[in-house]
């Protein structure tokens, strides 16, 4: 009877056991959905490549593994660049935008976000080595600006060589009483006199001639200098092209940025003038490559992709990281998608698959 009672005892409590401790349920409940789940994506390496139709990526690496945990079965929306993919979304063409995307107050007032996956913030990247080019220097000397000014001060010698030489010619001293020999030493005192060289190998003598001498250096005086001065002003641009360091460091620079990214608006709202806007990003650091900006401001990680990988020795991202950013997926307000999203995301975070995908791509750990 006792043994009956301990037998009794033992399916009694082995069943409790199994009622409070059932096994391990799954992380993240499936997601019905009727119709395939529209994500929006475009070309941003290494978040997002698109080969054809295919299409692979961090980022899609990352979405996979959450669409696997939710059970969601989807489809791609191809669009051109980030605008247009937040703005699909907006006008609910598709349900969910991925990629390197970065969370704002303006976004966030039409759009919902995810849990943040990744932290980061803007980079600069300039070109690798700063070697002297003396076509490039020529070329900067003789743009149409500093041509158009060499040609009225070159003007302005001839016009004073003249007047001096009319005033001096009939005085029998310094100048050449012919045309051709008179025009030329006039126009050589007129460059030594502008220039404050002075020889006094040719002087005016007569009244008429120093009265003009005096009005001929208060005015080219100046100009001379202004000359020297734009001249000296491109030297030193030059010597300074390569010499960023800092966000600090863009003003007044030709600064390349993505048209509709976050680094557009953090150059807007610092007053950075010289920005040059690009669709894709590959554009901006072609046009650095070939000397038509000094700089490229966009995320980090997609810059240290790209040197990595695409444009190696020719160009460096600097160490600094400034105006820090948080990338999520953006979805349409009140998404049927946000709950089971987040529940996926923190599960792939907390069990080390987001940590394998950025080994993957980037090295090292985010």
């Amino acid at each position: 009877m006792s043994y009956l009672l301990k037998d009794t005892a033992f399916v009694f409590f082995f069943f409790l056991f199994l009622t409070l401790c059932p096994g391990d349920s799954p992380a993240v409940e499936p997601l019905v959905t009727t119709d395939p789940v529209k994500v929006s994506i475009r070309s941003v390496q290494p978040a997002i490549i698109l080969d054809g139709e295919e299409a692979g990526g961090f980022g899609i690496d990352l979405w996979k593994a959450a669409a696997d945990m939710i059970g969601l079965n989807y489809t791609f929306v191809i669009n051109g660049n980030v605008s247009a993919a937040l703005d699909s979304v907006r006008q609910e063409k598709a349900d969910i935008a991925i990629g390197a995307i970065s969370i704002s107050k303006e976004r966030e007032e039409v759009l919902d976000f995810s849990y943040p996956y990744f932290h980061t913030g803007l980079g600069i990247m300039v070109p690798a080595k700063s070697s002297f080019s003396l076509s490039t220097l020529l070329r900067s000397f003789f743009s149409p600006s500093h041509l158009r000014y060499f040609f009225y001060f070159t003007l302005f010698l001839v016009l004073t060589g003249h007047v001096i030489w009319l005033a001096e010619r009939r005085s029998g001293n310094s100048f050449h009483k012919k045309y051709l020999p008179g025009i030329f030493e006039g126009v050589y005192w007129s460059i030594v006199t502008a220039s404050t060289v002075g020889y006094g190998d040719y002087t005016p003598k007569s009244k008429t001639g120093r009265l003009l001498s005096i009005a001929i250096i208060i005015i080219s005086l100046p100009l001379f200098g202004l000359l020297v001065g734009n001249i000296s002003s491109d030297i030193t641009m030059y010597k300074m092209q390569n010499t960023i360091s800092g966000p600090e460091d863009l003003v007044s620079r030709r600064v390349g940025v993505l048209r509709g990214s976050t680094a557009e608006d953090y150059i807007q709202a610092t007053n950075m003038r010289a920005a040059y806007s690009y669709t894709t990003i590959n554009e901006a650091i072609q046009s650095l490559e070939a000397g038509g900006i000094d700089a490229v401001v966009h995320d980090r990680p997609i810059l240290l992709y790209y040197q990595k990988n695409k444009a190696q020795d020719r160009v460096q991202v600097l160490d600094a990281v400034f105006d820090k950013q948080h990338y999520a997926w953006a979805m349409t307000q009140n998404s049927f998608l946000q709950e089971s999203v987040n529940q996926a995301l923190l599960t792939l975070e907390e069990n080390g698959t987001i940590a394998q995908i950025y080994q993957h791509w980037f090295g090292g750990t985010p």
